[in-house]
């Protein structure tokens, strides 16, 4: 019995922590099960950068439709606002709200209002569009007389 016991004692000394035992995989785990979680957690990593990649190109795609529809509304803005070169005025903005209460009021009025943004860091409300610089005088003077007093000419560059 003392025998038995020594020997315990020897082998309890010998082996410091269950941990030692766990890795050399003298119960059935160790290596194999190392191996095991290493291939789990490669996979998992794997998976997790696909994902991610996916959800990338997905925010990618989403940007450019997003740039091509602003870059198509902008074309078509500045369509309208070459089609006339002289545009009867009746405010500038700085503050984008305003020029669309201006927008609204004058719309109201039956006139084909348009916003013309980015003069000078102004939004321009322009209550009428003109092709000819005599018949734009002779409307603003007009327009000035019944309408707005304050309304100007803004001619396009060329």
């Amino acid at each position: 019995m003392r025998s038995l016991l020594v020997s315990l004692l020897v082998v309890l000394l010998l082996l410091p922590s269950c941990n030692f035992i766990k890795k050399k995989g003298w119960f059935g785990t160790g290596r194999a099960a190392e191996a095991a979680m290493q291939i789990r957690m490669d996979s998992i990593r794997v998976a997790d950068s696909l994902g991610r990649v996916r959800a990338l190109e997905i925010e990618l795609a989403r940007e450019q439709a997003i740039q091509d529809s602003l870059l198509s509304l902008e074309e078509d803005m500045n369509y309208y606002d070459y089609e006339f070169r002289y545009h009867i005025i009746v405010g500038s903005f700085i503050t984008p709200e305003y020029a669309l209460d201006h927008f609204d009021f004058y719309s109201s009025m039956g006139y084909q209002t348009r916003i013309i943004e980015g003069v000078n860091g102004f939004d321009l409300v322009s209550a009428m569009g003109l092709d000819d610089f005599s018949q734009s005088l002779y409307q603003l003077e007009n327009f000035k007389d019944t309408v707005d007093i304050d309304s100007w000419i803004y001619i396009f560059p060329e």
